[in-house]
């Protein structure tokens, strides 16, 4: 009787953990995906990078320590001269890397990136300084990536894409 109550309550406990936190992730998942990505409304989408900007990139840096899922990129803002680190999606191509612009050209790191000429990836591979960036269109990224980067970059529905090289692999890469 005393199995089949411990039983009983830990399905109860695993069912309201899925109707108050798996099904609205997944809901938030669905319309982030679908509307802010493939539709691309400017106003919705200039939300989200705000909030992903001051709220949900803080905590990736937290979070991902090892860069299982982001890369970090290292950059000197344009105008103060102060350091920024940035999580973003680098796939690594030969002789550099490419990003997806989720949210177009007007990203600060890709200003900054711009107007500096280099900037610093670090991945759970290394650390690279690279420079040369070259908006390029889907077609194009998707041709110098691994597959199952292409089924990701297809998924989101990412038009654009910056295309580095890399200029510098540093010291900590080379002792890895």
């Amino acid at each position: 009787m005393e199995a089949r109550r411990e039983s009983k309550s830990l399905w109860s406990r695993l069912g309201r953990f899925v109707l108050w936190i798996a099904f609205p992730l997944g809901v938030l998942s669905t319309f982030y995906l679908v509307v802010v990505f493939r539709i691309q409304i400017g106003p919705v989408n200039d939300a989200v990078r705000i909030f992903n900007k001051h709220i949900l990139n803080p905590v990736i840096m937290i979070l991902d320590r090892h860069h299982w899922y982001a890369a970090t990129l290292r950059h000197k803002g344009r105008h103060s001269g102060k350091e920024y680190v940035t999580p973003v999606t680098a796939q690594p191509t030969e002789g550099g890397f490419v990003i997806p612009l989720s949210y177009g050209e007007r990203v600060d790191w890709l200003k900054n990136l711009r107007a500096t000429g280099r900037v610093t990836i670090e991945t759970r591979d290394g650390t690279y300084t690279v420079g040369d960036p070259e908006v390029v269109d889907r077609s194009e990224a998707l041709a110098l990536v691994l597959p199952l980067a292409r089924l990701m970059f297809r998924l989101f529905g990412v038009q654009q894409y910056v295309k580095v090289r890399t200029l510098v692999a540093c010291a900590e890469a080379e002792g890895r």
